[in-house]
């Protein structure tokens, strides 16, 4: 935001020159001359870059921010489904009848379940694929793994469970 300030004050700078300039020819009732002319043109041209660049990164630190916000509220989303459908198909205690509707229902979400973990290991991806630390491209790789492998448990656990 600051670099976006200090690069807004500049190009207003410009613009105030360029047009401070041809007001004054045109005050004297001259044309600008052409080498002046070519280098305000080129100096137009020059801020409208600097300007579309610093519009390009803006977006890019947003959708950088979307998928970190999404990858992390995907890795709790199936981080805690996992955890409570691992408790209660695990737990002994359970009547038949209650244990079954638990499974039906774990079957009917898993859908939902694969979806997360299908844009998280997409926006996984891209989070390593732009990260310099490799520290964080190493933990968001085991935590992509560690909740493929816990989902695909879960999966065998599951028909293991219904066929019992």
């Amino acid at each position: 935001q600051s670099l976006k300030g200090r690069v807004d004050g500049c190009i207003s700078q410009a613009k105030t020159l360029v047009s401070e300039t041809k007001d004054r020819y045109i005050g004297l009732q001259q044309l600008v001359p052409t080498d002046i002319a070519q280098q305000l043109s080129s100096l137009e041209l020059l801020w409208e870059t600097v300007s579309g660049a610093m519009e390009e990164k803006s977006r890019d630190l947003k959708r950088a921010r979307t998928v970190r916000s999404e990858y992390t509220a995907d890795v709790d989303e199936v981080q805690d489904w996992l955890q409570r459908a691992e408790a209660q198909v695990q737990d002994r205690s359970l009547d038949p009848h209650k244990q079954k509707e638990y499974l039906m229902q774990f079957q009917g979400e898993l859908g939902s379940v694969d979806d997360r973990m299908e844009r998280l290991t997409k926006n996984g991806g891209v989070l390593i694929g732009n990260s310099r630390d490799d520290a964080e491209k190493a933990l968001v790789q085991s935590t992509i793994n560690t909740l493929t492998e816990r989902l695909q448990q879960f999966r065998s656990c599951l028909e293991q469970k219904k066929h019992q």
